[in-house]
């Protein structure tokens, strides 16, 4: 994965804040990458519609 941009870091930064995480940009690429790719699953888990079992609390 490349290295990202300030603009996209900026974005990345801010979904990560709205998913209640602080961002921590000096553990690594690797890091950040799989801290925002357990957070959008279960970021996605929570709102999906299509998943009754998901309650909403």
């Amino acid at each position: 994965m490349a290295n990202l941009s300030s603009i996209e870091r900026r974005k990345l930064e801010r979904l990560l804040r709205m998913g209640g995480f602080t961002f921590a940009p000096q553990n690594g690429l690797n890091n950040e990458y799989k801290v925002f790719a357990s957070i959008s699953s279960k970021m996605s888990e929570r709102v999906s519609p299509l998943n009754p079992k998901s309650k909403r609390s």
